[in-house]
């Protein structure tokens, strides 16, 4: 399939977000094409400002983003958001008075910009606009601010909707087929392992408390929790092991070399889990930090392939997204948020992360986060009951079932320790089963090679 571009001057970041929404419909055949180059009567999508003679397929109307107000405050979307049948759309030719797709009889013309609008969320242009007063004591920008936040649109993956307009405009124009069955759905389901050993027992205090002797450690109840539930729901996890960091006040030291680690390690691996790396929370933000953890880890596991997770998932768009691709991480999965669930980056896809500064594609994977543990059971955050939590991730699920995407989980290990956890040991049973009922639940690196 052809897609004609006016815009020259932001030809990389068209063609990015068309593929990012071209991959939610697994279109993968598709040319780009100067509008100069365009022919009569050559069935095709065009997007810009003007539409050509003779024109059939889909026009797609230029917003205002892609110019001068590029990265500016200025160039921000108006809010409260217009909207297409209950849809927010961010950028629209400023002319029209609403968002509409029109059917003419060789073409439909789409006077909204639904390529500004996924580009804008899944790059975080939002965040780089926004740099002052935005974000919290962890350097993370708050959800509140967030404008899919403020349009009440983080449990619909916007972009995966976008797409999906996309593609019924394709099919009533017998541009594409409409798919006989739909996609594989998928769970990636992971593990940050803050704190691999089990903790002491009161007998075991007053021991080394007496005797001074240092008690043989073991590894935290959690894993095997896990590990048993998983073997019985034919769950295939990722687990990111912390390989250092630097701070004192929010990293817990231990050794990936140490043998309670390495032993934790193999069984993982024989399951036919994932071992990751969990990035310290420093190494977001000091590339001498992350090169540091970086060849620490891939000694520790023996390969030079390394995917993983931000502690406290914190990053910096673009910078930090630049280190993963300077080390060759093969994906990511820190984008979403430790306040609120949902689609915080719009998509429910794995997608390739682009640097909307210097307008360039990194070549790191992301697979974003939807839920974490904490975020939906503890006070702090979003407070849930049992309940709650699996209508939730119920609903967030039947989107994800919809668009053939992937809904990520992340529980840590250490969550069965503490007594205010124990509530919700059941609830984790209940959602390992709902989710190998639900969806195909496998690590991070093939669910990555099932979109490549």
């Amino acid at each position: 399939m052809k897609i004609y571009i006016e815009n020259i001057r932001f030809w990389k970041h068209i063609s990015y977000a068309m593929e990012v929404m071209c991959r939610c419909i697994h279109l993968h055949d598709i040319d780009f094409m100067k509008a100069e180059e365009y022919l009569p009567n050559d069935c095709a999508v065009y997007y810009g400002r003007n539409i050509p003679q003779f024109f059939k397929g889909i026009f797609i109307k230029e917003g205002g983003f892609f110019g001068d107000s590029y990265l500016r405050r200025e160039g921000m979307p108006r809010l409260p958001l217009k909207r297409y049948k209950d849809i927010p759309i961010l950028f629209m030719e400023s002319s029209y008075e609403k968002p509409d797709i029109i059917e003419k009889d060789y073409y439909t013309e789409l006077n909204f910009d639904l390529i500004q609008s996924a580009f804008f969320i899944v790059t975080g242009c939002e965040e780089i606009i926004n740099r002052d007063g935005t974000f919290d004591i962890h350097s993370r920008y708050l959800i509140e601010n967030r404008i899919l936040y403020k349009e009440n649109f983080l449990n619909k993956p916007i972009i995966n909707v976008y797409a999906y307009m996309l593609q019924q405009c394709l099919i009533y124009r017998g541009m594409i087929e409409a798919e006989k069955r739909p996609p594989a759905a998928y769970a990636h389901i992971s593990h940050d392992v803050d704190w691999p050993y089990a903790r002491k027992s009161e007998l075991e205090k007053e021991l080394i408390k007496n005797t001074g002797v240092e008690v043989k450690r073991k590894a935290d109840i959690g894993f095997d929790i896990i590990f048993e539930t998983e073997l019985k729901y034919d769950i295939h996890s990722s687990w990111f092991f912390k390989s250092g960091g630097s701070n004192l006040g929010y990293d817990r030291q231990y050794d990936m070399q140490d043998c309670v680690v390495k032993q934790l390690i193999r069984r993982l691996v024989q399951k036919g889990d994932e071992v990751g790396w969990h990035y310290s929370y420093n190494a977001a933000f000091d590339p001498i930090q992350f090169r540091r953890e970086y060849h620490y880890f891939t000694e520790s596991i023996e390969s030079d392939t390394a995917y993983g997770r931000n502690h406290y998932l914190r990053y910096m768009i673009p910078e930090t997204w630049r280190t993963y691709s300077d080390f060759g991480i093969l994906y990511d999965s820190t984008l979403g948020s430790a306040q609120h669930e949902g689609f915080i980056y719009g998509i429910c896809t794995p997608f390739q992360l682009f640097d909307a500064v210097r307008g360039e594609n990194l070549n790191v994977w992301e697979i974003p986060l939807t839920v974490m543990d904490g975020t939906v059971c503890m006070k702090t955050y979003r407070g849930m009951n049992p309940k709650e939590v699996m209508e939730t991730v119920d609903q967030l699920v039947q989107e994800v079932r919809k668009y053939g995407g992937v809904f990520s989980l992340l529980w840590h290990n250490t969550s069965f320790q503490a007594a205010e956890w124990r509530e919700w040991e059941n609830t984790y049973y209940e959602l390992m089963k709902f989710l190998s009922d639900s969806l195909v639940c496998d690590v991070g690196k093939r669910i990555i090679e099932a979109y490549q």
